[in-house]
């Protein structure tokens, strides 16, 4: 990447490149710019290609650095007086759509070269052909702010303010807030002349632009999500896309349970039920290093996450969706973290009733929160309720011990009481359209693979101990393979007649190592047999 190039220009060019522009490409009137408020760009400033309003501009928008215009009247009220004083001059960071995509060309002679470089390719090809002269790394909302102070939208507040370029001026006087059309003539050419720093990076590829914005905010407060979201990884744009698809359904959480659209907590969220149904093994959190993996390894789209999206991970947040909708307005992550695991373990059923079963498994989760009977001894041998443990400063791996070891089980059970009603009114096994599989003349069951919770049951059926009882398997490793495996104890291989079925009856929870001797010893009686009927058949 080579050296961003610093430069100056006015307002007035800004602008240029800011001006909305309608489908056809044209610079909208400014009588018609001019009715719209702040909060319609506050909602529709997401420039794609597919904005309903035909709202856009020379300059896109890539939501990887740069949220859609969210400062409130105050702020841009506040930022006016700063650019009247000569005190915003902060850069904003472009990156040169043109220049980016003829360097990528350079760098892919004959359509062919590296995936970074392949990838930036497409990235400033795709802007290039729909218009956009600018990608905006840094300073959005400072832009925005521009266009709507120069539209009449945002007005300066009263008071005094001086011409910083030249000495000695008069100054200007307002005894209340005035809009652009209001403001003394010199006062206008002043501010439409007055030098704006902007950085612009000329030769970079798709990747390091992610990496320059991430040095250029070090010191500036960004969260943790909005650093992670930055990184071109295919993860984070359908993420992203899941987010503003459902923004509506977010916008609803935000107000009551502290994710917010606004610093990205909300695909954090994503990100980490994404993360939890892409892991083989039973997480009871999902801590920022986990997510960082995700988004770090995706950068080269080689892990599932990108792959198992639109099969598997987009249906299963539908599912949530719909069922946390209608929660009470009292969730955090930990809540949403067990209601996730537990609809893992349901992921081959049908919800009849999404109402009902939300209110189902909030009234179980209330009811293990609420009992006053102990669930867990801690290392001092005291009997806690999970109030007391909730309310006693434990360290994090003893709470994880809690929830994995007892609170997860009396809130499974809790799931299954009957007090709340029958479970089966609000779900039920979906119907299989498989057809049997049928190998050598042996009917097979069409389902090999055990489900996560049939696995739970699997566990509950043997008193949550090994098959022999000698050993307790804790909650928190049944969905662990590297610990224990789901074995048939008649093996699917035997076929449906001869009981290799896949149910919670014919499997048994063991070790990989019971597992590996207990599978070569079938196969060494299957080859012994095979070997018998061969030499039966030659003689």
């Amino acid at each position: 990447m080579s050296l961003p190039r610093p430069s100056q220009t006015t307002i007035e060019e800004l602008l240029e490149l800011l001006w909305p522009l309608d489908n056809d490409g044209n610079k909208l009137p400014e009588e018609e710019a001019r009715k719209k408020d702040s909060e319609f760009f506050r909602t529709v400033w997401d420039v794609k290609d597919t904005n309903p309003y035909g709202l856009r501009n020379k300059i896109y928008l890539d939501q990887s650095f740069q949220s859609p215009f969210r400062w409130k009247d105050l702020e841009c009220q506040e930022y006016f007086i700063s650019l009247t004083d000569g005190h915003a001059t902060s850069f904003i960071h472009f990156a040169d759509v043109y220049k980016c995509m003829k360097l990528a060309e350079s760098k892919c002679p004959n359509g062919k070269g590296s995936q970074e470089w392949m990838d930036t390719l497409e990235y400033f090809t795709t802007l290039w052909k729909m218009g956009f002269v600018f990608v905006i790394i840094d300073g959005n909302n400072r832009g925005v702010t521009k266009l709507l102070i120069r539209l009449g939208i945002i007005p300066l507040p009263a008071g005094t303010y001086y011409n910083q370029l030249i000495d000695n001026a008069e100054p200007w006087t307002y005894t209340k807030p005035v809009f652009w059309g209001d403001l003394s003539t010199s006062h206008r050419t002043y501010l439409m002349g007055m030098p704006i720093n902007i950085m612009i990076l000329e030769k970079t590829s798709r990747r390091n632009m992610s990496k320059y914005f991430n040095r250029i905010n070090m010191n500036s407060g960004l969260n943790r999500q909005e650093i992670r979201n930055s990184w071109y990884a295919e993860i984070a744009e359908l993420i992203r896309q899941y987010a503003r698809q459902n923004s509506q359904f977010f916008n609803a959480m935000t107000k009551v349970n502290g994710y917010d659209p606004f610093r990205r907590d909300h695909e954090e969220l994503l990100a980490a039920i994404a993360v939890l149904l892409s892991a083989q093994i039973y997480k009871l959190s999902v801590k920022p290093d986990h997510i960082d993996d995700a988004y770090g390894n995706n950068i080269e789209k080689t892990t599932p996450q990108g792959d198992m999206w639109y099969t598997d991970t987009e249906p299963f947040l539908n599912r949530m969706r719909d069922i946390l909708v209608h929660m009470p307005k009292a969730l955090t992550k930990t809540y949403v973290i067990d209601f996730v695991n537990f609809m893992r373990q349901h992921s081959e059923h049908e919800i009849l009733d999404y109402k009902g079963l939300a209110q189902r498994l909030y009234a179980a989760y209330d009811d293990v929160r609420e009992n006053k009977t102990p669930i867990w001894e801690d290392k001092n041998g005291s009997n806690k309720t999970f109030k007391e443990i909730s309310n006693t400063p434990y360290n994090r791996s003893e709470l994880m011990e809690c929830r994995g070891d007892s609170f997860l089980t009396k809130f499974y059970d809790a799931c299954y009481d009957k007090k709340f009603g029958k479970i089966e009114d609000l779900i039920e096994p979906k119907s299989s359209t498989k057809t049997i599989v049928e190998d050598d003349g042996i009917l097979k069951d069409p389902q090999r693979i055990f489900s996560l919770r049939q696995r739970y049951l699997i566990w509950l059926k043997q008193g949550m101990r090994t098959v022999d009882g000698s050993q307790e398997i804790p909650l928190c490793e049944i969905f662990n393979s590297k610990l224990w495996q789901a074995d048939h104890i008649i093996e699917w291989d035997r076929g449906i007649e001869a009981g290799g079925v896949t149910t919670v009856e014919n499997g048994q929870l063991i070790s990989p190592t019971e597992h590996s001797k207990k599978s070569a010893k079938y196969m060494a009686e299957k080859r012994a047999k095979a070997s018998e009927k061969t030499l039966a058949q030659a003689a």
